[in-house]
């Protein structure tokens, strides 16, 4: 796994030889993106502890996918010698071909939101043009992943996962302290509004049930992401699916849990965060909580250890 083989299938696919906890880590990063640094803590600033549901929606459906799809994806792809995706699930070129260019539309859309989460922190952090950051990331991934192909790629993403888990550690660390530790986070949260702890909203149309649900919709979608599917196609055999989400859930359950918690530290130690925006900016504002709140507790180091991380996250995906 160590070492290119110069093959077509090596480049697409690593040989079909990573071992299981490369694979789960290389996973957890790339379907961890952007969103888990800005946009699910700009989603715990505002809705408070309502914030937990998205999660467990998300790894429940995760969890299906892991015990009834990846393995399957293996088995089918080495049967078939796909590289790709698209060529998995062809049953013509016309398929291939318009699986294809959903892919490059749809995906690039979503790498360009990685790009602009990155660029939001250094925008934030250092008042660098947002295009810096965007073109940073980009020319950086795109000089690995051309280079050394999904080798290259799942290597770094396995780096970038502990980078990742890392920095939100040391962040939620020191936000806790602040905070005066878990009891004191609730009854602050609570003191600022009493709504920031009411476990399910007030106003659900269709009840808890749907609400959850839709959440785990939200988790059974990476099956439509070829940039995790492709992970489970590079494993080294089917059986290795099973090793590899233990260390997958090992990995991403204590992380969900840690960006949630800075979320809510970040609405109590950064209350003024959305003071005077507009309601149509209220979102945006709240995104910047996770760079807003590096420059308020973390010595220089640390920021740039969470810069870190974030970048991690974004260009793992």
């Amino acid at each position: 796994m160590r070492k290119s083989q110069g093959t077509t299938e090596d480049y697409l696919v690593a040989g079909r030889d990573v071992p299981a906890w490369l694979t789960a880590l290389s996973s957890a990063a790339t379907n961890n993106s952007g969103f888990m640094f800005i946009g699910l803590i700009g989603f715990a600033y505002r809705f408070g502890v309502q914030a937990v549901w998205l999660q467990i929606g998300w790894i429940v459906g995760d969890v299906v996918l892991w015990a009834a799809v990846h393995r399957r994806v293996r088995e089918r792809s080495g049967e078939v010698g796909a590289s790709s995706v698209p060529t998995l699930i062809a049953g013509g070129r016309a398929v291939a071909v318009v699986a294809g260019v959903l892919t490059f539309a749809f995906l690039g859309s979503y790498a360009g939101a990685q790009l602009q989460a990155g660029s939001a922190a250094l925008h934030s952090l250092f008042g660098w043009d947002m295009a810096v950051g965007a073109v940073l990331g980009a020319v950086i991934v795109v000089t690995y992943c051309f280079s050394g192909g999904l080798r290259a790629s799942i290597w770094t993403d396995a780096a970038q996962a502990l980078v990742m888990l890392v920095a939100m550690a040391c962040l939620l660390v020191v936000a806790l302290v602040a905070t005066g530790g878990p009891a004191g986070l609730v009854d602050a949260l609570a003191q600022q509004d009493p709504a920031l702890v009411q476990w399910v909203p007030d106003d659900l149309a269709f009840g808890f049930g749907l609400y959850l649900l839709g959440f785990v919709f939200g988790g059974l979608g990476a099956v439509g992401q070829p940039h995790i599917l492709i992970r489970s196609m590079a494993i080294e055999s089917p059986e290795a699916i099973t090793r590899a989400r233990r260390v997958y859930f090992a990995w991403y359950v204590p992380f969900s849990a840690a960006v949630v918690l800075v979320g809510l530290a970040s609405r109590v130690l950064l209350p003024d965060l959305t003071a005077g925006v507009s309601p149509d900016h209220v979102a945006k504002a709240a995104e910047l909580a996770l760079p807003k709140l590096s420059l308020a507790l973390l010595p220089d180091a640390l920021v740039g250890v969470m810069l870190a991380g974030l970048f991690a996250a974004t260009m793992s995906t």
